[in-house]
C-alpha cells in the first residue's frame, strides 16, 4: 500500500464535528496513550474500526458511491463503469476488497498513524472520520491491484480466440479471413469484458451463468454487456461498415442463454 493515507490533509478540512463525539475520542486517545496504544482499550478500538470500516466500504461499493467518497478525500484513480458496476452487483469482490482494504487501514491507523500524533483532536475530525481516510485510500490501493488481475484475466481469455480455429472445416478461407476482419472490427472499440465474452461464446461456451463464472461476472452483466455489443455492431452494419449475413446481429435477436 502506498504510504500516503492518514495524513489527515482533508479531514482536517472538514466542517468541526459534534461537540460532544469530540471530547470522547480526546479522553479515549489520552487513555490509549497510557496504555502505549498496546491493552485492552487499543485491542477494542481495533475490532469496532474493523466492523465500522468493513461495512462503510461494502455499503458504498453496493450503492455505487465508493469513488465519489474517495474524490472527496481527493482520492482519485483510473477505473472503469463496468468494474464498479461488478462490486455493485457481486459480494464476493465487494467482501474482498473491504477486507483487504480495512484490515490494512486498521494495522496502519492505530499501529502508527495515532502512537505518531496525526490525528490532532482540535482539527475537528473525529477518530472515526480520520480512520475512514485511511480506509479509502487502502480501497484506491486495493481496487487498483483487484483491477489489474481482473484486466490481465479478461485480456488473456480475449487473445485466447486470435488463433483459436473456431471455424468449421468446411467454411472456405476467404469466408474465414472475412468472419475474423467482421469480428476484429466490431471487437475493436468493444469492452474487455465483452471481448472477453465473445472469446468463450467462440470455444462453445454458451449459458450466460457459466460465463459469467469463468469470469467473474452475473448472467445480468453478461447479458448487458452482449446487448451493448449487439446493438454497436447493428449500428456498424447499418452504415456498411460491416457486413453481417447471418446470427444475432443480422436478424437482431437476444441470443445466449442463462
Amino acid at each position: 500500500m502506498e504510504d500516503e493515507s492518514c495524513s489527515g490533509r482533508r479531514e482536517r478540512a472538514e466542517a468541526l464535528a459534534d461537540p460532544a463525539a469530540m471530547a470522547a475520542d480526546r479522553e479515549l486517545y489520552t487513555l490509549l496513550q497510557r496504555e502505549k496504544f498496546d491493552g485492552r482499550l487499543t485491542e477494542r478500538l481495533r475490532q469496532e474500526l474493523w466492523l465500522y470500516g468493513w461495512r462503510s466500504l461494502l455499503r458504498w461499493m453496493q450503492d455505487g458511491t465508493i469513488v465519489q467518497r474517495c474524490a472527496e478525500k481527493g482520492i482519485r484513480f483510473y477505473y472503469r463503469f463496468e468494474e464498479t458496476d461488478q462490486l455493485r452487483r457481486r459480494v464476493d469482490d465487494r467482501d474482498e476488497l473491504a477486507v483487504t482494504s480495512v484490515a490494512w487501514a486498521v494495522e496502519h491507523f492505530v499501529g502508527k498513524t495515532l502512537p505518531a500524533g496525526k490525528w490532532d483532536p482540535d482539527q475537528g475530525a473525529t477518530l472515526r472520520t480520520f480512520f475512514i481516510g485511511c480506509c479509502l485510500y487502502a480501497f484506491r490501493d486495493a481496487f487498483k491491484a483487484w483491477a489489474r488481475e481482473r484486466r490481465a484475466h479478461l485480456e488473456a481469455v480475449y487473445r485466447s480466440i486470435l488463433d483459436y480455429e473456431w471455424a468449421s472445416p468446411e467454411t472456405a478461407p476467404e469466408n474465414v479471413a472475412a468472419h475474423r476482419d467482421t469480428l476484429a472490427r466490431i471487437l475493436e472499440h468493444a469492452t474487455p469484458a465483452a471481448r472477453a465474452i465473445c472469446a468463450l461464446m467462440l470455444t462453445g461456451v454458451k449459458h450466460h451463468k457459466e460465463i459469467g463464472d469463468q469470469l467473474g461476472m452475473t448472467s445480468r452483466m453478461v447479458e448487458g454487456q452482449m446487448a451493448r455489443l449487439r446493438k454497436r455492431a447493428r449500428a456498424m452494419a447499418r452504415r456498411g461498415e460491416i457486413e453481417v449475413r447471418y446470427g444475432a446481429v443480422a436478424h437482431g435477436s437476444a441470443g445466449g442463454g442463462r
